[in-house]
């Protein structure tokens, strides 16, 4: 079955790519037509090793370059997809290049904004031991973005709260804490977005740009809950330190008693 699959996948990619095989061509005419710049060609000649060369010891290097073509050259991600998954296929039996092409195929996803495929794929690379500390908390970030861009607070609340511990750094701790607030503010669960900021305030080694920052939602929240004495305090206490004064002593003024 995953023999038959493969092939009808190179049948499609054919079909997608408009080329078609050509008996005879060598990969090393394909190397040289790519080394010139001379794209549509090298296309033509890799996807004819492929189609011939079934048990090419090339043939990674082959698919590879039709991807980049696809991608770096004529910047056509959608047509990228079913070469991925065909070398998904075709090399399966290799744990490395099986996760080398999962992320690629979660990075062409985010391009293409197909947002749930893309959050399957990087959810499956959170999931997955065979990646880095750092790879996964890269895909925490995709997946946090891609929350943001549809405005799904919870979800953004999860994926950090849940993930917090692969933060690289105390720094990136100390920012997931405060985007976390964030979320919480727009949740509008001004409580536990108070208890966030307080928590964060209290740390020894927290940025000062990020103090500010937290200093100010804090404000923000206090607004919200009609406190707006405490509001105004708390942005008089960023005066020379918020990095725009002009909107600082707006806000300041419009609160004037």
């Amino acid at each position: 079955m995953k023999t038959r699959s493969f092939f009808l996948s190179c049948a499609l990619i054919v079909c997608l790519l408009g080329c078609s095989p050509q008996d005879g061509d060598s990969l090393a005419a394909a190397n040289r037509a790519y080394a010139h710049g001379n794209y549509l060609e090298a296309q033509e000649l890799y996807q004819s090793y492929i189609q011939t060369e079934s048990g090419g010891t090339e043939r990674w290097r082959a698919w590879s370059r039709l991807l980049s073509i696809c991608l770096d050259i004529r910047s056509q991600p959608q047509k990228a997809l079913p070469i991925v998954d065909t070398m998904l296929l075709e090399f399966a039996s290799s744990p490395q290049r099986v996760a080398e092409l999962s992320w690629k195929r979660a990075e062409i996803l985010t391009q293409v904004q197909d947002n749930k495929a893309a959050i399957e794929a990087w959810q499956k690379i959170l999931d997955d031991p065979a990646f880095s500390r750092a790879q996964q908390w890269q895909a925490v970030q995709e997946l946090y973005s891609i929350f943001q861009r549809q405005q799904r607070y919870a979800l953004m609340r999860d994926v950090l709260a849940q993930n917090t511990a692969l933060a690289p750094s105390p720094e990136d701790k100390l920012r997931v804490q405060y985007k976390l607030a964030q979320v919480y503010f727009l949740l509008r669960n001004y409580k536990e977005a108070s208890h966030s900021l307080d928590d964060l305030l209290a740390q020894e080694n927290i940025p000062a740009a990020l103090e500010v920052q937290a200093v100010y939602l804090l404000a923000e929240i206090a607004l919200e809950q009609g406190k707006v004495a405490d509001a105004r305090k708390l942005f008089l206490s960023l005066k020379g330190r918020y990095p725009n004064p002009q909107a600082l002593r707006i806000r300041i003024d419009a609160l004037a008693e």
